[in-house]
């Protein structure tokens, strides 16, 4: 497929098309500034992990845990009377929080008796959970 001249993309538009809107300029970034937008971050957080949670393969491993499912496991300290005294006070708030582990279990108990009753075996039945 060949692109016409109006829609060919020249590498630094953020839209392929943008040219022929009188307010292209506005919108365009050089190649180099799209990729710094784009790689900080991650080399932020990757710095920031890299002092949180110490040096070497072991400790970048740890800290990846922890953010993925570390932080479920442990006891939280944060007084909620102190940072969210509102949802501490409504009662609907209260009952959701204290109802979280079943409706964790329901999350996934639905799906995966739906996909039981519609399919019948247990392929199905783990698929609906995808």
């Amino acid at each position: 497929m060949v692109l016409s001249p109006e829609i060919a993309y020249d590498g630094v538009a953020p839209f392929p098309g943008t040219g022929r809107t009188p307010c292209t300029a506005v919108g365009r970034a050089r190649a180099g500034v799209t990729v710094a937008i784009v790689v900080l971050p991650f080399a932020g957080l990757a710095a920031a992990m890299w002092l949180a949670w110490g040096h070497g393969l072991a400790g970048q491993l740890r800290g990846l845990a922890h953010a993925h499912v570390g932080w479920l496991l442990r006891g939280d300290p944060t007084p909620p009377g102190r940072y969210a005294p509102d949802l501490m006070a409504d009662p609907g708030a209260r009952a959701v929080s204290a109802a979280f582990p079943a409706l964790c279990a329901a999350s996934l108990a639905l799906p995966f008796g739906a996909g039981w009753a519609i399919g019948g075996t247990w392929y199905t039945a783990l698929t609906a959970l995808l």
